[in-house]
């Protein structure tokens, strides 16, 4: 609809067509973020502009130094030392000296005399060998950095986000996107990701508008220039008019109303509209996103995704995942939590180098996930004393990522039988009944669905390495991201295989992956009968919301009539028609 009506009158605004990865409006001044290390090129300029240099040089480097004095505010002891050796460096009058003379000796800008004296002396340093003067050289980028920034219009931290502004970047890691959860972002631009990205997940789980696939969207939108982040229509629009700023006004507000009137669902289960139970958990990263999930409904947590406790560079001993898991099983009292085990290398990048993957020429077939922690026992049964020992303090199930073989589990279990001999010795306790299940997110689990349900307590599809490895499309590429869509046939026809395993075998199923989450994935999931979905916290009103709208009967009626659909795009419309005439009732 935004779009429709959208085109039919803009004339004289820009209008950027990307890929919808996260959905709604967003209405910002841009913010942009650079994720590597900010290099400058060397611009000439006239001696009329020297003065206009300086005098933003000293404007930045004041205004750097003001912000440094605030965060020494800190109570974090560790923080407030790194602030301050900062603090004397961008004091310190004998660079500030070699600066100035180097600029005015030279014909370059003074973007170029920062960064090449800063550059000379850290690289100095850093050659010395010694990493005391390693480490003060990384301190020396640190912090002119901020400088650079203030200068360049081009930050490489999220730290320094104003309130309400739309991240222009090229790309942003999952650890940066981490950072957004308690950041009132308007709005995010990025050339990298797709709607299966990590980036998307967590864009979305924050109701943040995302759209991606705009190339060099640095240079295309300019430092505080008002933006307009169209997510659910994947475009971007900068320079607005008056009459369109109104009408992205009005969806705004209009979103914002939806998100109220859904706050009635919050305290009631999941009901179709002739009363039939659909299960909801929620899919999370961190205990503070459980706290999200409870309050906003969950049924239970379906997915606790442990590696971005890692990605953000936390710590991952073994009593700062106690820590974790017991405060997520506390919160969600006796209600279900499932919590994945280390799923890293692929995408997943950890922030913790001991956890390292190293480089591979294919990592999403490569080490990661089962593989990694099979290798790594000891990084695996520090995981697993911790989940066995949090067990007694909720209602607890393991679930163990990226199997392929019935091989992998039973390894799984010999270990855990090793955890708990550990633990008994220890004097430790734990619940011993603790199910144990699988992901099945591979075609290789989906095909042999029957053999692993043998060995499993429960299955968990995970519809995005599902579609990804089975259409052969890397959900994180730009260039063929528009090409993942779990409606297509052969990723219907694993996840049906599936459902039909484990109803044989009359173990529970559930849907964790981001096609539960889509109003028109979850509802064809609930017409093959998987009626436990798991999703992200922001999304569980407004599927509420959704099935209270419409009849199982209807609802079966549409999943059947896509078996016959051999388009990926024809079936989900089908289902996107369904939703819209529920709703205009």
């Amino acid at each position: 609809m935004t779009a429709i009506a959208l085109d039919c009158y803009i004339s004289n605004v820009n209008i950027y067509k990307g890929l919808s990865v996260s959905p709604g409006t967003g209405i910002g001044k841009v913010f942009h973020v650079s994720t590597s290390d900010i290099t400058v090129a060397c611009r000439t300029i006239s001696s009329d502009e020297k003065e206009d240099g300086w005098n933003r040089f000293e404007k930045a480097q004041t205004d750097a130094v003001a912000s440094l004095t605030e965060s020494l505010k800190t109570d974090d002891k560790e923080q407030r030392e790194i602030f301050e050796t900062h603090l004397l460096m961008l004091s310190d009058p004998d660079f500030t000296s070699i600066v100035k003379a180097d600029y005015d000796a030279a014909s370059y800008c003074i973007e170029y005399a920062v960064y090449k004296q800063v550059e000379e002396f850290a690289s100095k340093l850093a050659e010395a060998g010694n990493e005391f003067l390693t480490e003060r050289a990384n301190d020396i980028r640190d912090a002119w950095g901020r400088v650079l920034s203030l200068l360049t219009g081009v930050s490489a931290s999220l730290g320094d986000v104003p309130p309400h502004a739309v991240i222009v970047a090229e790309n942003l890691k999952p650890s940066d996107a981490l950072k957004l959860a308690d950041k009132d972002v308007a709005g995010i631009v990025t050339r990298d990701g797709g709607a299966g990205s990590h980036l998307a997940i967590l864009s979305r789980a924050y109701r943040i508008p995302l759209v991606s696939g705009i190339e060099n969207p640095l240079s295309l939108f300019a430092a505080d220039e008002t933006l307009i982040v169209d997510g659910s229509a994947g475009k971007v629009v900068s320079h607005p008019d008056e009459e369109t700023l109104a009408f992205y006004k009005t969806a705004e507000e209009n979103e914002r109303k939806a998100i109220l009137r859904r706050e009635a669902f919050k305290n009631k289960p999941c009901m179709t509209k002739d009363g039939h139970k659909i299960t909801l958990f929620a899919n999370i990263g961190s205990p503070e996103e459980a706290e999200f999930a409870f309050i906003e409904g969950a049924d239970g947590i379906g997915l606790f995704r442990t590696e971005f406790l890692t990605i953000a560079g936390g710590d991952f001993s073994e009593e700062a995942q106690f820590t974790a898991y017991k405060n997520v099983l506390q919160i969600m009292g006796d209600r279900l939590v499932t919590i994945r085990t280390l799923d890293i290398g692929g995408d997943k990048v950890s922030g913790d180098k001991s956890l390292s993957t190293g480089d591979e020429a294919n990592p999403l077939l490569g080490w990661r996930a089962i593989r990694y922690c099979l290798d790594n026992t000891e990084v695996f049964k520090t995981q697993l004393h911790a989940l066995y020992r949090a067990s007694v303090y909720g209602n607890l199930r393991i679930m163990i990522p990226m199997i392929t073989s019935v091989a992998e589990v039973k390894a799984v279990k010999r270990l855990i039988s090793e955890v708990k001999q550990e633990l008994t010795t220890g004097r430790l306790h734990y619940k011993d009944d603790v199910p144990v299940g699988i992901m099945v997110e591979t075609p290789a689990a989906a095909i042999t669905a029957d053999l692993l349900a043998e060995e499993s307590a429960f299955f968990s599809i995970g519809s995005n390495d599902l579609t990804q490895y089975t259409i052969c499309v890397d959900r994180e590429n730009e260039k063929v991201a528009g090409l993942f869509n779990e409606f297509a046939p052969a990723v219907r026809g694993l996840i049906g295989n599936t459902a039909q395993a484990a109803a044989r075998k009359q173990i529970p199923l559930c849907v964790c992956g981001e096609f539960a989450g889509k109003s028109e994935g979850a509802l064809w999931l609930t017409g093959k009968g998987i009626t436990t979905l798991s999703v992200s916290p922001s999304r569980i009103t407004e599927l509420k919301e959704l099935f209270s709208k419409l009849t199982l009967v209807e609802i079966n009626e549409a999943a059947e009539k896509t078996e016959t659909i051999a388009d990926a795009a024809e079936a989900e419309a089908l289902f996107s028609s369904l939703i819209n005439n529920a709703f205009k009732a």
